[in-house]
């Protein structure tokens, strides 16, 4: 069974790679505002589909500063954090995917 699995997994991988590599390569030759924007709204997606992440990220922020903020400011810097993750990709595509001249 865990022959298989691992299978899928790289397999799993192999596509994700796949699917990747292009869209960072388009990333890496918008313009900069443009990338940066791009990045934020990938942040948002990450937000939305990875459950698990944000609800460790809230537990997080709820802990540091739960008695500071209310739940409502919480959430919004936890989205905030995932939008910067988003943006800081982006930027480090476009450094990295471009190809030499």
């Amino acid at each position: 069974m865990t022959s298989s699995r691992s299978r899928a997994g790289s397999l799993a991988g192999a596509v994700g790679l796949g699917l990747l590599l292009p869209g960072a390569w388009l990333l890496a030759y918008l313009p900069t505002s443009i990338g940066l924007a791009v990045g934020r709204r990938i942040g948002d997606l990450l937000w939305w589909l990875l459950p698990g992440r944000r609800r460790v990220t809230l537990d997080n922020l709820q802990r540091g500063l739960g008695a500071e903020q209310p739940p409502a400011a919480l959430r919004r810097l936890g989205r905030r954090s995932f939008q910067h993750l988003g943006r800081t990709w982006s930027k480090a595509v476009g450094t990295f995917c471009v190809l030499p001249m």
